[in-house]
């Protein structure tokens, strides 16, 4: 999937929490690292961690979507919410 060509700009924000999850034991956990060390080799991927002691952030514990394009004017940030989605539209 990453391979293709075109190459599309993507970039994923993890928690660190979920780095530390060992679902499926030791040896899967070490292979999903690896894995997402080596999609972050590709040059259009970029993997954003941020740390526990980073404290709250805006959105924490819930999906953010940012969706951008040719005009930064439309971006759009989605949070999902219990009650549903809610779009962010300040600067």
């Amino acid at each position: 999937m990453f391979g293709r060509e075109p190459h599309v700009p993507y970039q994923a924000v993890i928690h660190e929490a979920a780095l530390h999850m060992r679902f499926g034991g030791r040896e899967v956990a070490r292979q999903q690292l690896q894995r997402l060390l080596k999609i972050g080799e590709h040059p259009n991927i970029a993997l954003h961690v941020i740390p526990f002691d980073a404290g709250g952030y805006p959105g924490s514990g819930q999906p953010i979507y940012y969706v951008d394009g040719a005009v930064p004017e439309l971006d759009t940030v989605q949070l999902d919410q219990s009650h549903g989605p809610a779009l962010l539209d300040a600067e």
